[in-house]
């Protein structure tokens, strides 16, 4: 008997004395499993697409209002697209189940005040052309008509759409407004973060979901736009590049010696390098970002308070600073931050944060 064979008996005999069930569980029926599936399919889609409209309807005109922050801009319309393909089977199901998509680009959601609300635009439009350029249907088809639209969007240039709205086809001509440049992301991570990469604004759905107001949303948004505007990305790139030529030398050195150090040198000080000031750049992010927010009129009393939600998720981050301030260090600078932002206001100032070079907001 092989040696394979006498553990796979082993195991069985093990496994057959296993403890079991005690009570008698009622069969499940798999037709009735997969319609409760459906259902939650159903549900989940419902749950992300009030999701990413909230941080689209809340996100949207930050970036419109917030240009004084920005130098990177672009023209926008303000809409979101969509249409049932490019998902797997099931979820495509569930889309079209629940709200009638088909493989025809639709409009999705538009933010408040848009440009695409003021030139008529509606939620359920059918998209049929831009420009004389007919809107493609499919799998790729949203990915043909942003990348269309993106080219369209390089100036201020009028765009006129042909849609269809139940069953008339109208015309209405769109003027692009300009916001910064970042696309807002939705991301179906179920962890409470969010991020900028200054390209995108990208918050996990794990975050959505934890918010309570529409503040909070906009509190972190304002935090993320303030990452992409204040550079911080490209900051770090060029402090790991920095600290690595420093390792870089240390294993040239070593080399020289005749000891093969395998660039952990550069590693080790890239690494280094692209977390130095980490924790000051977070803060310069809360501090800019309430900036972002009260110029563009919204509210800021009370914004530090979702720190204090944050440490009922995570105690440890009442005292402990890792990459990121500590929450109880956040929130006493987000309200010495609201004093400085309400003494300029009462004073007629210009809200813009004190810096410490000549870099100002335009």
């Amino acid at each position: 008997m092989s040696t394979l064979r006498t553990l796979s008996i082993v195991t069985i005999l093990f496994l057959s004395a296993c403890a079991t069930p005690q009570t008698s569980i009622n069969k499940v029926d798999s037709v009735a499993a997969e319609i409760e599936a459906k259902k939650q399919r159903e549900l989940v889609v419902q749950d992300w697409v009030e999701a990413e409209q909230r941080l689209f309807r809340i996100g949207y005109p930050i970036l419109v209002k917030g240009i004084p922050f920005c130098e990177k801009t672009s023209f926008q319309t303000g809409m979101i697209v969509w249409s049932a393909t490019g998902l797997k089977k099931e979820w495509e199901e569930a889309f079209r189940s629940v709200y009638g998509l088909s493989d025809i680009l639709e409009v999705n959601y538009i933010a408040p005040d848009a440009a695409a609300t003021e030139g008529g635009l509606k939620i359920g439009d059918v998209l049929i052309t831009v420009n004389d350029w007919s809107v493609p249907v499919g799998e790729k088809a949203k990915k043909k008509f942003d990348k269309k639209l993106k080219d369209l969007l390089k100036n201020d240039a009028p765009i006129e759409f042909k849609v269809r709205r139940g069953e008339n086809d109208l015309t209405l001509t769109i003027n692009p407004e300009k916001a910064c440049d970042y696309q807002i992301v939705l991301d179906p991570a179920n962890d409470l973060n969010a991020f900028a990469d200054g390209k995108t604004i990208t918050f996990h759905k794990g975050l959505m979901d934890f918010f309570r107001t529409d503040q909070e949303v906009a509190l972190v948004f304002s935090h993320e736009l303030a990452h992409n505007t204040m550079e911080h990305v490209e900051a770090k790139t060029q402090n790991a590049v920095i600290a690595g030529a420093g390792g870089f030398i240390v294993d040239l050195l070593g080399a020289l010696a005749g000891i093969n150090t395998q660039g952990q040198f550069t590693d080790m000080a890239m690494r280094a390098g692209g977390g130095a000031f980490s924790v000051a750049f977070e803060a310069e992010a809360d501090y800019v970002g309430l900036y972002i927010m009260a110029s563009v009129e919204l509210e800021i009393e009370k914004s530090s308070h979702f720190w204090r939600r944050m440490s009922l998720k995570n105690a440890q981050g009442i005292s402990m600073a890792t990459s990121h301030p500590a929450n109880a260090d956040r929130f006493v600078g987000i309200e010495n931050t609201i004093k400085e932002i309400k003494a300029k206001i009462a004073a007629g100032e210009p809200l813009e944060p004190e810096m410490k070079k000549t870099k100002k907001v335009q």
